[in-house]
């Protein structure tokens, strides 16, 4: 696990929580949808979302997928390549009452690096409605990470008065790749990223 956020969204409804009956404590959050915002590393055309449309509660319940979310350096390689972004923002459906649970996102991709480079993913997140806490530290790579995968742990908790309601997630994403000493061939490539919620019950 490398980072850990906390939220807390407003409580609009405590009348409604505290009615709810104390058997009821499955609850569906689903990922309806996601778009992207902006940014050089998923142009237009080269951003997916994927629901999973068997199961919107199965893990992963949706897929991002990036055609060229890759950052490289190399001898021929345009200093540009370096460091590339994504901002893009997620849709959740949350049910009626007070949910609380844990947002699984989990970074896909391929690390390529030469001896003394350093591979670097960060991102700046924002929830809407409700407040964040501290952004997860920097994910930062070292050596070759072929088929990598991360995972950050978001716990929320939120409170309906509808009987739906959308949460957007907002993430401003960022790689780059760092090469003090002579300029040799390495790359860091996101492919995708699953979205997930896991252990939804009532608050």
């Amino acid at each position: 696990m490398r980072g850990l956020i906390l939220f807390t969204l407003p409580a609009l409804a405590l009348a409604a929580v505290a009615s709810l009956d104390p058997r009821q404590s499955s609850r569906r959050v689903r990922v309806v949808g996601a778009k992207r915002l902006g940014g050089n590393g998923c142009p237009p055309g080269w951003f997916l979302f994927k629901p999973n449309e068997e199961d919107p509660n199965a893990t992963p319940a949706g897929t991002l997928t990036f055609g060229q979310y890759v950052a490289s350096v190399g001898p021929q390689d345009p200093s540009a390549n370096r460091e590339k972004t994504c901002e893009f923002e997620v849709t959740f459906e949350f049910p009626l009452g007070c949910t609380s649970g844990t947002i699984l996102v989990q970074p896909r991709g391929d690390v390529t690096l030469q001896p003394g480079t350093q591979a670097v993913f960060t991102s700046q997140n924002d929830i809407s409605p409700g407040t964040l806490g501290p952004n997860p530290p920097d994910i930062r790579f070292t050596e070759d990470r072929p088929g990598f995968v991360e995972n950050y742990l978001i716990p929320v908790r939120e409170n309906v008065l509808e009987n739906q309601r959308n949460v957007t997630f907002t993430a401003r994403t960022r790689i780059f790749v760092v090469q003090p000493g002579p300029i040799e061939e390495s790359s860091f490539a996101v492919d995708s990223l699953d979205l997930s919620v896991l252990g939804a019950t009532t608050c």
